[in-house]
């Protein structure tokens, strides 16, 4: 869950060094594009990255819809040691220029961080977003979200074969794949990290994939041996026809089976 604790919005009146929750959006009058031009968002940007990097009872921090400064931001950030919930939103990655996740020291010192969301942006690099977790030493992930970014099946895979080999990753429960282009390849990673006995996810959100009558049977391969996963969203898959959903809900309907909530709309 995230911290309950007030987002306030990054403007000229924000004082960062006491607040426990910041949104940082182009919506924000002061980081208006009509007021600014290049150069000034770029500061801007630098003196909250800097400000950030300051605080120590700043718990939550969402980042929404711009890209000027980026890279001078995020290399304030990794200075963080407080923050738990980072939010990251529709922002173009795609520039080589930007990789949000060149950000090691924050995830591999910051002991508190619970939560990564990576939603509808363009990555760039995909392995940058494997290989930072997998720095982590003390790693309290709980959640990692990533939805709507289009990773592909293979780069699917390969984040969960690095989450099932990651040393020390016994608290993530909660899984979000959804929009992702997910098919075969990521559906057998995903079965041998439902299979694995240190691994306890609670909670697995596969919507709007590519996953065909063949991943439901690699999918239940794993689910059969799985005791931890309580909730399984796999609704609008255009390529599952009517006897893969009936293969699904026989196993759903079976003793084995552990879910107590499943999404199929």
């Amino acid at each position: 869950q995230s911290p309950n604790v007030k987002c306030h919005e990054a403007n000229s009146e924000t004082g960062i060094d006491d607040i426990a929750g910041l949104a940082v959006s182009t919506s924000d009058n002061f980081l208006d594009l009509d007021k600014f031009n290049e150069y000034d968002q770029q500061y801007k940007m630098v003196m909250i990255g800097r400000a950030i990097s300051k605080s120590a009872h700043l718990r939550e921090l969402s980042i929404q819809g711009h890209r000027h400064g980026l890279k001078s931001f995020f290399t304030w950030i990794v200075r963080n040691r407080s923050i738990e919930h980072l939010t990251i939103d529709q922002i173009d990655l795609s520039d080589e220029d930007v990789d949000i996740f060149n950000i090691a020291p924050f995830i591999e010192h910051n002991v508190n961080l619970r939560c990564i969301e990576i939603n509808l942006t363009r990555l760039s690099r995909i392995s940058s977003v494997i290989s930072a977790p997998s720095q982590c030493g003390t790693n309290r992930l709980e959640r990692l979200c990533l939805h709507g970014n289009s990773i592909g099946d293979e780069g699917a895979a390969d984040l969960i074969n690095a989450l099932t080999s990651m040393p020390g990753l016994h608290t993530l429960v909660d899984l979000e794949l959804g929009c992702n282009g997910v098919g075969r390849q990521g559906l057998v990673a995903l079965s041998v990290l439902l299979m694995h006995s240190d691994r306890r996810v609670h909670s697995l959100a596969l919507s709007f994939n590519r996953i065909d009558m063949d991943c439901i049977g690699i999918l239940i391969r794993g689910l059969v041996k799985n005791t931890s996963l309580k909730t399984l969203d796999i609704c609008e898959q255009q390529l599952l026809d009517a006897t893969g959903w009936l293969i699904l809900m026989a196993f759903v309907s079976s003793p084995s089976c552990s879910l107590e909530n499943i999404d199929i709309d």
